[in-house]
């Protein structure tokens, strides 16, 4: 009963922990008591780690037994967040399918370590402190569950735990949109790297297998919609995983020119980022003049509310929008003249000439700084050629002593390898003289048997042999 007193706290602290929540009046170290921070020393010097692994008996029906809390969830409360989750991730090591049967792994001591999937199946009736726990381990041991340096395809435990753990990021995702982001301010560039959560863990899980591109768009498509049938029409958190859901399709999508529009409109609508959306409309190729096109009738057609000054509620003219595009477009190295040509009569743009002066001197500062790095290139390859012309004129140390012993040994060598070539030769040769005189003896004996020949003697020439 103690335990559970400031469970709710702790589990609200997780999912604060990951969605990077600014919580001052509730901190993880007050919700930890400093006196029981001895437990987790005398369970590391005991070795009591093996005792957190206890299986819950279950009834009949599948639930589980008893009103006990877990283990793993009793040390959460006991010492805190930040403490407990510390002492998991150092003895936490990847799942093992089966008992170890070579002889070294059966040396091994795995009395202190804590398998992921059994610290997973502990944490199953707490979501929220195994969607913390998931969290931890992909960014502070990612060996374990999705880099793997000693096998190229991950345990099936690890990828179960993959679409459970996506789960758990779509259903404690923040709904809210805290940020009043504005296409005509530009972001700073610590803000266009930022990804979140869901984004590190797509790029480092998708490519294992657990799970797939299409589940993916599907079940954030209908997040965003908030519906069981979604519509890209009908999409009530515009914000809500935009960046992921453009990331998604961009990598796995067929690649036709509907994806390529639905791309722009999440960066443009959903994320509200315009160097993203130029960035992309560069990096892709295939569909370059039209998103091209689609970019600048957009920054045209699109009213744009003044955030101070003026009446409230009144439209700024369209260029403020068109004149951010410009200044977006020649950070990335984007063609000026063709969007300068596309701004209409009578379209008043604030600050276009200081802002095509910068363009043109960076990109003037850009060509020298190509121009420069050519000339270093070429004065290398020439001091390299050089140093290899100079090499290759070097002499040569020639040490007569080994020379000699060299060719003596080579020629010893010769001479055995001939004696074995002439042995080889002669073999038919002895086999010849074997088989006649054999010939011979039986003529001899044939002889003896019928009392010799009667006559003259034959020459040698006319003998039979």
């Amino acid at each position: 009963h103690r335990v559970s007193q400031p469970l709710n706290l702790i589990e609200d602290m997780a999912i604060a922990s990951i969605i990077n929540q600014d919580s001052d009046e509730i901190s993880i170290d007050s919700l930890a008591d400093e006196g029981y921070k001895h437990v987790v020393t005398m369970i590391e010097s005991h070795e009591l780690h093996r005792f957190f692994l206890r299986k819950r008996k279950k009834d009949e029906k599948g639930s589980l037994t008893g009103t006990s809390v877990p283990p793993i969830v009793s040390l959460i409360c006991l010492v805190g967040l930040e403490t407990s989750g510390s002492f998991l991730i150092e003895y936490c090591n990847l799942a093992m399918s089966s008992k170890p049967s070579t002889p070294s792994a059966k040396q091994m001591d795995f009395s202190t370590h804590l398998p992921i999937n059994q610290v997973a199946a502990q944490l199953e009736e707490y979501p929220k402190l195994l969607h913390w726990f998931l969290h931890r381990v992909f960014c502070e041991k990612p060996e374990i569950y999705v880099q793997f340096p000693n096998t190229a395809v991950p345990p099936s435990v690890v990828t179960d735990l993959h679409r459970i753990h996506f789960n758990l990021h779509i259903r404690y995702a923040d709904r809210q949109n805290r940020g009043n982001k504005r296409l005509t301010v530009l972001p700073s560039l610590d803000e266009i790297s930022h990804e979140s959560p869901l984004m590190m863990f797509l790029k480092a899980a998708m490519v294992h297998g657990g799970i797939r591109s299409d589940d993916v768009r599907k079940t954030i498509e209908k997040c965003r919609s908030d519906s069981d049938k979604p519509k890209r029409s009908n999409v009530k958190y515009p914000h809500l995983f935009a960046h992921e859901l453009a990331y998604v399709i961009e990598r796995t999508g067929s690649g036709s020119e509907r994806d390529a529009r639905e791309v722009l409109n999440l960066y443009l609508e959903g994320v509200v980022s315009l160097p993203l959306a130029v960035e992309y409309v560069e990096r892709n190729t295939t569909h370059s003049a039209m998103l091209w096109e689609a970019l600048v009738s957009y920054c045209l057609n699109t009213k744009v509310e003044e955030p101070s000054g003026g009446e409230s509620g009144e439209d700024v003219v369209n260029g403020q929008l068109f004149g951010t595009l410009l200044e977006v477009a020649a950070r990335s190295g984007a063609d000026l003249a063709h969007l300068v040509s596309q701004i209409p009569p009578g379209m008043c743009i604030q600050g276009i000439r200081s802002k095509l002066v910068t363009a043109i001197s960076d990109y003037r500062f850009k060509l020298k700084i190509n121009k420069d790095a050519l000339k270093i290139l070429s004065s290398d390859k020439v001091t390299l050629m050089r140093e290899q012309c100079y090499r290759s004129r070097r002499g040569v140390r020639i040490d007569l002593a080994s020379d000699i012993e060299r060719n003596s040994e080579t020629l010893k060598l010769n001479i055995s390898q001939k004696k074995n070539i002439e042995k080889i030769e002669q073999t038919p040769k002895d086999g010849i003289h074997r088989l006649s005189a054999k010939r011979k003896a039986r003529l001899r004996k044939a002889k003896s048997k019928r009392g010799g020949f009667i006559g003259v003697a034959l020459p040698q020439s006319l003998e039979i042999r």
